[in-house]
């Protein structure tokens, strides 16, 4: 917790005390005239649901961490094969579309040349930035993918696809990487 918070969480009780207080003036005002308006007796409902729900979140906080290292793990592995589950279940889908092989290779999210546009999707997903040209009767495409900017503002993109006539010629890692040795 940084100082910020701590200023915020102090400020935030000083201004509560001035509203509850000033609630507390209008109630009580109205108590000595005796007849309350309908503003006053519809602020003091919606107070007291304020308090009700501060109640609530109250005890839910508090019980929040009270799971057991035994519960935690049942999540953990409940997770998991939630996880397995639909992993299987798109690996089916992918083999039932395109075939054994290809399926196969599409799940594991392997680039091929030749693969369609559509496969294309189905291993990196929609693309960031699309430049096509048509000359002589080719459609020369290129996707380009992990858009990001750099520190003066232009855009770059990590990684770029080729396409010709709808299918998948070539890949390029654009990521700079600088000349240091790894």
């Amino acid at each position: 917790m940084g100082l910020f918070d701590k200023l915020r969480k102090a400020s935030d009780k000083i201004f509560d005390g001035l509203k509850d207080k000033a609630i507390d003036n209008a109630f009580s005002n109205t108590e000595k005239k005796q007849k309350e308006s309908p503003i006053i007796a519809k602020m003091r409902s919606l107070e007291n649901e304020n308090r009700e729900l501060d109640a609530l979140i109250n005890k839910y906080s508090s019980t929040k961490n009270i799971l057991t290292k035994e519960q935690k793990e049942e999540i953990r592995k409940n997770k998991e094969l939630v996880e397995k589950e639909a992993n299987k279940k798109l690996r089916n889908e992918l083999i039932q579309k395109y075939g054994d092989e290809m399926g196969k290779r599409i799940f594991n999210k392997e680039l091929f040349v030749g693969m369609t546009l559509e496969m294309l999707k189905d291993v990196n997903g929609r693309h960031s930035e699309k430049v096509e040209n048509v000359t002589n009767g080719k459609t020369k495409v290129k996707l380009y993918y992990e858009k990001s900017k750099n520190r003066l503002g232009n855009i770059s993109y990590g990684f770029e696809v080729s396409l010709e006539n709808g299918l998948v010629v070539g890949w390029k890692d654009r990521k700079n990487r600088g000349t240091k040795e790894i």
